[in-house]
């Protein structure tokens, strides 16, 4: 695929430096099919020695913490320092497993074994193992099982959990069918649980420290993911049919919902419960069907509460139907492959909530519920602060199910138009002082239309101006048959012809056809001379044409 989507990228690049041409940043380990596609591109290799300053700043942080927890002396902190700087071999994320394992000890005997030599790994593999080992042989039963259970969940999750939907996942209680945040949401953090293994991105989104992490968990048997996914699946349908999620529900009913954090999962669970039902079918055989016990009737009920529309069993697509040929002796197959089918195809013609069908009007009813409250004057600050712990602080939400934002949401109302307005009209004006930039046009054939119109580009119009011509002369000299636009100009002329000087410099001799060549004569010559007489008067004298007519006498 990296071959692929190099040849794409590159071939939309010229090899040009011109200010304005499209550039290409690739990051990447240095692999010679990478390095071959690229062999015309600058390359900027970054070594150990690049990044060991940022290493060590963040080995002497960590290894200060750690000092000041455990309240050992100063010695201890130069060897954990020592230690980290000759294990990482330039990788700054070996130096943070290592570090905040060791600071997530729970006494110094534990810390001291943590830095022993046979002990302290050599690797992000026993990086790993140590952090494992430590979360998973924690004597606290209750802690080590859903620590175990989170690390399914984000580990087969199809995007980052926030931990608001982790909460309201952790509360959903599948027997009863209710949805019980306060009294069932976990009271310790999930750092505290899965130690250095979990990052918590801004929006509290939660996700595993690095990809090598996943790969790690699944390989060791950590976490099997034909079973996590098949518990999600069961989880998400089940979560579903609850009465929180009847179209006909009342709205007291619903606001008594909303105020409880019964739909803290919902997001989540509505867009991907077909992702992870699709990926049990992937693992399910008649040899496995008692593994997934509980698929069948979570299938059949979710079935029953939303059906496939007109849906016919011969429309299933041929991939899924050589599937069901495989495994036609489990009875609720037929259900589940009509779901799937139904599901893909709705969403593909249709990404708004509508392509969801009757859940999609429920969701639609629950966030424009939610939205109202957030309206609201009479929301007292201790519901909105409640409200908040179930549903975040975004719960202005995109309709459009294959968007970033349907699950991030906007807090207010204003930037979530704004952000609508470029699915519908996605061609927006570049102007900054245009109220186009917002809402932009349907094509970007409007789009051109309206720079070409409103902002149109200066360079574009140079040399296109049609020359200014002169106006005709109107005044023709008889001496000459020089011509002339003003008359003015040809009384000044025709000065010349008779050397009528009439403007004489009243410091010295000499004369001049026109009153501005005298002013600047004595302007240069005559400085001082004109600064003592406070006059910028020229005189003048009058003399006639050879016909005897007087030219003007003033000026």
């Amino acid at each position: 695929h990296r071959h692929t989507s190099l040849n794409f990228f590159t071939s939309l690049i010229d090899n040009d430096i011109t200010p304005g041409r499209l550039r290409g940043l690739f990051v990447s380990q240095d692999e010679n099919d990478i390095r071959r596609l690229l062999r015309n591109a600058s390359v900027l290799r970054l070594t150990e020695e690049h990044n060991k300053s940022d290493i060590e700043a963040y080995t002497s942080h960590w290894s200060s913490k750690i000092v000041l927890k455990f309240g050992i002396p100063d010695v201890t902190l130069e060897h954990i320092k020592a230690v980290v700087l000759g294990g990482c071999e330039g990788m700054i994320l070996f130096a943070k497993l290592v570090l905040t394992n060791l600071h997530d000890q729970v006494s110094r005997d534990k810390l001291f074994q943590e830095l022993q030599p046979d002990t302290f790994p050599k690797g992000f593999e026993q990086a790993y193992s140590r952090i494992v080992n430590r979360i998973l042989t924690n004597p606290k039963d209750s802690e080590r099982e859903i620590t175990q259970k989170l690390l399914g969940w984000i580990v087969s999750a199809k995007r980052p959990l926030k931990w608001h939907e982790i909460q309201g996942a952790v509360s959903i209680n599948t027997k009863d069918k209710s949805v019980d945040f306060d009294t069932s949401h976990l009271a310790i953090d999930i750092r505290d649980l899965c130690g250095s293994l979990v990052d918590v991105l801004p929006g509290d989104r939660v996700q595993l420290v690095h990809e090598t992490a996943k790969f790690y968990l699944i390989h060791n048997n950590y976490v099997e993911i034909h079973i996590e996914e098949y518990r999600l699946a069961v989880l998400c349908m089940k979560y579903l049919t609850f009465d929180c999620f009847d179209p006909d529900a009342p709205e007291e009913s619903i606001k008594e919902y909303l105020m409880n954090g019964s739909y803290a999962f919902q997001d989540y669970s509505v867009l991907h419960w077909v992702d992870h039902l699709d990926q049990v079918l992937r693992f399910l055989d008649t040899n496995n069907v008692s593994t997934f016990n509980l698929l069948g009737p979570a299938v059949d009920e979710f079935y029953d509460t939303y059906g496939v529309g007109e849906l016919e069993t011969d429309e299933i697509p041929p991939k899924l139907r050589e599937r069901w040929d495989s495994i036609k002796g489990i009875n609720y197959i037929e259900n589940l492959l009509l779901l799937l089918s139904h599901t893909r195809k709705s969403r593909a013609a249709d990404d708004q909530l509508s392509g969801f069908g009757d859940l999609g009007k429920v969701i639609n009813r629950n966030r424009q519920l939610l939205e109202n409250l957030n309206r609201s004057t009479t929301l007292t600050a201790a519901s909105r602060q409640q409200l908040e712990r179930y549903y975040g602080n975004n719960w202005n939400k995109c309709p459009r199910h294959k968007c970033f934002y349907f699950h991030e949401g906007f807090p207010d109302t204003t930037r979530l138009s704004n952000h609508v307005s470029r699915h519908e009209k996605p061609f927006c004006c570049t102007e900054f002082s245009c109220p186009r930039i917002h809402l932009g046009f349907s094509t970007e054939k409007e789009l051109k239309k309206h720079m070409t119109l409103q902002h149109p580009d200066p360079a574009a119009f140079a040399g296109r101006f049609p020359k200014i011509k002169p106006p005709a002369a109107k005044y023709q000299c008889t001496e000459c048959s020089k011509e002339f636009i003003r008359a003015y100009s040809l009384n000044v002329h025709i000065r010349t012809h008779a050397n009528d000087r009439r403007f004489v410099c009243r410091f010295c001799t000499k004369s001049f056809v026109r009153k501005f060549d005298c002013g600047r004569h004595e302007e240069n010559l005559h400085p001082e001379k004109k600064l003592e007489m406070g006059s910028d008067s020229v005189s003048m004298t009058s003399s006639p044409l050879p016909d005897g007519t007087i030219l003007g006498t003033t000026e």
